[in-house]
């Protein structure tokens, strides 16, 4: 199952990062990852934030015992995956619509709810504490950033994190699952 997760998550990310050289006109500095489901190629954008979800699902399931209170923040990042997949949003500088307000809404809870849930692991007594600290501390800096170098690479910046640490718990759960057996 450590390999399943780990194949749709590096699927999602090839995804994501096959959009930009399917989409070369767009501005990855500034324009979001949802905004590629409005061009030509938006069925990639669906499909790698749909394989992301999936990933996230096996690796939801493998540590759904082990993970008192943080599986439903894990969990609400799966949810708002989905949504972010299936719900369009809407074109930069336009008015919000309120399939856009879901999209944001639930983009937003998830990466969000991810970062909290890595936190709380930077806290745990596990050898994995130190690389979820740096993810969490990328995500931070990552947003904060927006700013400066644009919203687009921040969050770029953030879910690569963020998928880094997903990778990292099936890596953890299962030579910690190795160990115990």
């Amino acid at each position: 199952m450590a390999n399943v997760s780990r194949v749709f998550l590096c699927a999602a990310v090839f995804g994501l990062a096959l959009l930009h050289l399917l989409e070369p006109s767009y501005d990855p500095r500034t324009r979001t990852l949802s905004e590629y489901v409005l061009s030509p190629s938006g069925w990639v954008f669906t499909l790698s934030i749909l394989l992301m979800a999936l990933g996230s699902a096996f690796v939801l399931r493998a540590v759904w015992n082990e993970w008192r209170h943080r599986r439903w923040l894990l969990l609400v990042w799966f949810s708002g995956l989905v949504v972010v997949a299936l719900v369009p949003t809407d074109p930069g500088g336009t008015v919000t619509s309120a399939s856009g307000a879901l999209h944001a809404v639930a983009a937003a809870l998830a990466i969000f709810s991810l970062l909290i849930a890595e936190v709380l692991a930077a806290f745990a007594r596990r050898p994995s504490q130190i690389f979820a600290g740096v993810c969490a501390l990328l995500v931070v800096v990552g947003l904060a950033l927006s700013p400066v170098f644009g919203f687009g690479t921040g969050e770029r910046i953030a879910i690569g994190a963020h998928v880094a640490w997903l990778l990292s718990i099936r890596v953890a759960h299962r030579s910690a699952t190795s160990s115990t057996a």
